[in-house]
């Protein structure tokens, strides 16, 4: 059916908490944001058509199936700012522009007509215009961040994690009469989630700036807009204050600042990231395989001795382990050992009688041992008591 044979939209009645409401504006008018955090490493100067390829991989098939059958709601309107030549520059709801743009057949979404074909659209579902919340380019930021930012922070299908930092550095860098603190109030973040991101973040960015860390040569990979490693592991380790020591951050208590790292512990910090994730050119093999050693790797970074095993491609969880005690060492294994022979038990509840003989040699095989630690600990206790 044709655009123009669709039902005609009433006008949108939702405001902003400044009292400005939405406009409704040909999808024509509307352009995708190049500096959206949430696209990873689209170039300043993209495309729409290149923006597209990238919302699209990310995903956007539950907002095409939402919209082709139920159309633009009028109370979710996007929002943006208006540019010099009158189209409007969408800051929240790029995801929902990609999908209109595919089910409208418009021009800048021509590679995607099978999707459009896969997803058509009910008479009655209007996509184009739709409304939307339009500022001006000199819109003070406190009238926008609110809304921005619970939407990013906290949506309905909320940003990744670094794609949330960069957004905050961003809003720092670009609004200087802002602080944390007001954005934290703004996006109702009251466990310092935030602080945590962008602290991440700026060591990232720093190493990244400085050209000692290339992020894409990473054997362990990340997801969303941080894909070439796991960014939840570089601000988790920063949790540890082992870690914070070893790159320099041990004494940064107040709100996180562009270029953390001290000009002599740049290489610490760029050793970290190594540990964590591996040079899949060089084949270096990350420390960890998993963020639960993280404990480990910091523990690690303590004593000399270790670090020099990780430098050598020794796992932390071995160097750490070398590390222990011997009384340590025998109840950590025993511990696990015990977590296992739980599992064991659950899985030989549930056997037929030829399943269950099939299991009887290893079954008494870990007996034995069992016993041979036993009665060793047991004789030692007695040695000693004499």
């Amino acid at each position: 059916m044709a655009p123009d044979a669709k039902r005609k939209p009433k006008p949108p009645k939702a405001q902003d908490r400044h009292g400005n409401s939405p406009e409704l504006i040909r999808l024509a008018d509307l352009r995708f944001d190049p500096a959206n955090p949430r696209f990873g490493n689209v170039d300043a100067g993209s495309t729409d058509e290149k923006i597209l390829d990238r919302v699209v991989e990310l995903g956007v098939n539950d907002v095409l199936s939402s919209l082709s059958v139920n159309g633009y709601m009028e109370t979710e309107p996007l929002v943006g700012l208006r540019q010099a030549n009158n189209s409007v520059k969408i800051l929240e709801g790029n995801r929902r522009l990609a999908a209109l743009l595919i089910l409208s057949g418009d021009p800048r979404a021509k590679k995607y007509h099978k999707l459009q074909l896969a997803n058509p659209t009910a008479d009655d579902a209007q996509i184009d215009p739709v409304p939307v919340l339009v500022y001006d380019k000199d819109t003070e930021p406190s009238k926008l961040l609110p809304y921005l930012g619970v939407r990013h922070i906290v949506g309905s299908k909320p940003w990744d994690s670094y794609a949330k930092a960069a957004w905050v550095a961003n809003v720092l860098k670009n609004n200087p009469e802002l602080n944390l603190e007001q954005i934290e109030k703004m996006t109702g973040d009251r466990r310092g989630t935030i602080s945590r991101l962008l602290e991440g973040y700026y060591l990232v960015r720093q190493l990244i700036d400085a050209d000692v860390v290339d992020t894409e040569d990473t054997i362990h990979k990340g997801r969303g807009s941080a894909v070439g490693f796991p960014f939840s592991w570089v601000y988790n380790a920063l949790g540890y204050t082992a870690v914070k020591k070893w790159v320099g951050l041990d004494r940064n208590d107040g709100q996180p600042e562009p270029n953390p790292i001290p000009k002599k512990m740049i290489s610490n910090a760029a050793e970290l990231l190594v540990f964590m994730f591996g040079k899949d050119k060089e084949k270096i093999e990350p420390a960890i395989r998993e963020s639960r050693e993280l404990g480990k790797l910091a523990s690690c970074l303590e004593d000399d001795a270790k670090i020099a095993q990780l430098r050598t491609g020794t796992q932390a969880a071995v160097a750490y382990w070398k590390g222990l005690e011997a009384k340590d060492r025998a109840l950590q294994s025993l511990a696990e050992a015990d977590k296992e022979l739980d599992k064991a038990t659950s899985s030989v509840s549930e056997l037929e009688a030829a399943e269950a003989a099939s299991i009887i040699p290893i079954a008494k095989h870990v007996r034995l041992k069992a016993k041979a630690i036993y009665d060793m600990a047991m004789k030692k206790s007695v040695d000693d008591d004499e």
